[in-house]
């Protein structure tokens, strides 16, 4: 499902008007330069969005939530390992220091399968630094696991169908 939810909204996106940058499949390097590239294009005109569809978790270590690049489960011996296996949904909004609003919306954690990982399954609260304004979106509540669906989660189904409404108001919950 996740490639497929992330051409749903970068069709949907694009259809707004946003210039879109799509990557899939990545691994830990590839999504770090990915995010190196993209803080390139920030400037304070930007609203910066990014799309995360894939396996999350939140660490008991450093109550930090972390995304697994592709091949990442394979490198986890341990929850230690997160931090260097895994990027930060923190790393994911740095990257978009700099913008006038940034977005980060995770279709995170699809499946209760983290048996080499004794976190917490799904991701916990936010953590972040930034001095810009920002609204995290994640597809399920803290500490529960996101629904998988049928070629799209029901969390890109829901964003896609919001992002087709005329007018949409993002605020604080």
């Amino acid at each position: 499902n996740p490639t497929n939810d992330v051409d749903l909204l970068a069709k949907r996106l694009r259809g707004l008007g946003f210039t879109i940058i799509k990557k899939k499949n990545l691994n830990r390097t590839s999504m770090i330069n990915e995010l190196r590239s993209f803080y390139g294009h920030i400037d304070s005109d930007t609203i910066a969005i990014i799309y995360f569809s894939g396996h999350g978790v939140h660490s008991t270590i450093d109550n930090k939530n972390y995304l697994i690049p592709i091949g990442g489960f394979e490198s986890l011996l341990n929850e230690a390992d997160l931090g260097n296996e895994a990027i930060s949904d923190g790393k994911l909004l740095a990257s978009t220091s700099g913008a006038k609003f940034s977005i980060l919306l995770l279709d995170a954690c699809r499946s209760n399968d983290f048996a080499k990982i004794k976190g917490d399954k799904g991701l916990g609260q936010p953590q972040s630094g930034l001095n810009n304004d920002y609204v995290i979106s994640y597809a399920t509540e803290v500490g529960k696991t996101a629904k998988d669906g049928y070629k799209n989660s029901p969390y890109a189904k829901a964003l896609a169908e919001l992002l087709t409404q005329p007018y949409s108001k993002i605020g604080r919950a």
